[in-house]
């Protein structure tokens, strides 16, 4: 799918939430970060540094919490990985202008950056705006003005896109006519 991309380091969330897919037959969950191979492509894509400290296990685990955040709009479920990677705040000062700044207590660990990334993205109030597609579960940062996008895509934009918004909007108008008749 083509979308425009979430804003700074938010896409790496995005991108690695976004590691396996719902084909809609089987409903099946495809995942694409099983392998070494598989999370070193996931890094060299994203433009994180090889030597990092990741476990694949682990990493998956915290994919699935914070998809579950993301579904539920429910941030106590990110809580217990601040436990075991816990983040500092600081300021960086530039031009007499404080910028909060989020720094991984852990070094080198890739969950402690992701989670630099997501702390940051709710001090911010965007985190409502990285939503799962309720259809494909397919997630997008909604770029729209007041935050209302629902569904991943409304037109297929390539031969593998989706148009889950339409497909929902056509099941419910097939539905009321079902009803009417």
């Amino acid at each position: 799918m083509s979308h425009k991309p979430a804003p700074g380091d938010l896409e790496i969330i995005r991108n690695l939430l976004n590691t396996w897919s719902i084909p809609n037959e089987t409903r099946k969950i495809t995942d694409f970060l099983n392998t070494k191979q598989d999370l070193v492509q996931f890094l060299k894509m994203n433009r994180i540094s090889p030597d990092i400290k990741v476990d694949i296990a682990e990493l998956k685990k915290f994919r699935g919490d914070i998809r579950t955040a993301i579904e539920e709009q429910n941030g106590e479920i990110i809580l217990p990985w601040l436990d075991l990677y816990p983040v500092k705040a600081g300021l960086e000062i530039e031009n007499k202008v404080a910028k909060t700044l989020y720094i991984p207590a852990t070094d080198n660990h890739l969950i402690s950056k992701l989670l630099c990334v997501v702390v940051d993205v709710i001090s911010l109030n965007h985190w409502s705006r990285l939503k799962a597609c309720p259809d494909c579960r397919y997630v997008f940062y909604d770029h729209s003005k007041n935050g209302s996008k629902k569904w991943c895509g409304m037109y297929a934009e390539s031969s593998e896109g989706r148009a889950c918004g339409t497909i929902d909007k056509v099941k419910r108008y097939r539905e009321r006519n079902k009803a009417k008749n």
